[in-house]
């Protein structure tokens, strides 16, 4: 995971000992106390706002994926004609120089 404020990057490697991909499953366990949770804030803002769970690090900027984006589509379907726009849009602009990209 990498952790920025302002100018300062640090990268921390994470051990954890409960792993899912179901936001909802890690909202429960640390409901239940079973130790830190690392998810998005909107799975727990309600949580916070009630006091049922604590922040911590919140002059930090999390990331846990890196500078990747990945896009999944069928592309042997066919697409609406929005669909298909977004999708060359987004190829477009990943595709451009970077010169170009900052005049953006």
């Amino acid at each position: 995971m990498s952790a920025y404020q302002g100018e300062t990057r640090r990268e921390v490697i994470l051990e954890p000992t409960l792993i899912s991909e179901n936001f909802l499953f890690l909202r429960q366990a640390i409901l239940a106390g079973l130790g830190i949770g690392l998810v998005p804030d909107y799975v727990v803002q309600d949580d916070v706002r009630k006091g049922d769970v604590v922040t911590t690090l919140d002059d930090w900027r999390l990331s846990i994926f890196g500078t990747q984006m990945f896009m999944l589509y069928m592309p042997n379907r066919q697409h609406t004609r929005a669909i298909r726009t977004f999708i060359d849009f987004i190829l477009e602009r990943v595709r451009a120089p970077a010169s170009d990209q900052s005049q953006r």
